[in-house]
């Protein structure tokens, strides 16, 4: 679990192979991503936006 900080609060990153998962702090599933490969990477740029 990696903690990200966000304008609009911190969010908590899952992954697991194949997924992944953005929750906000109260839980609430923000984004899913399932993959075809067991490559996950994910880059937070400064516009704060995530690159799958």
């Amino acid at each position: 679990r990696l903690l990200s900080p966000l304008f609009d609060g911190d969010i908590i990153v899952y992954y697991g192979r194949l997924k992944l998962y953005l929750y906000t702090l109260h839980e609430k599933l923000m984004r899913q991503a399932i993959f075809e490969d067991e490559t996950v990477q994910v880059i937070y740029d400064f516009n704060n936006k995530f690159n799958y």
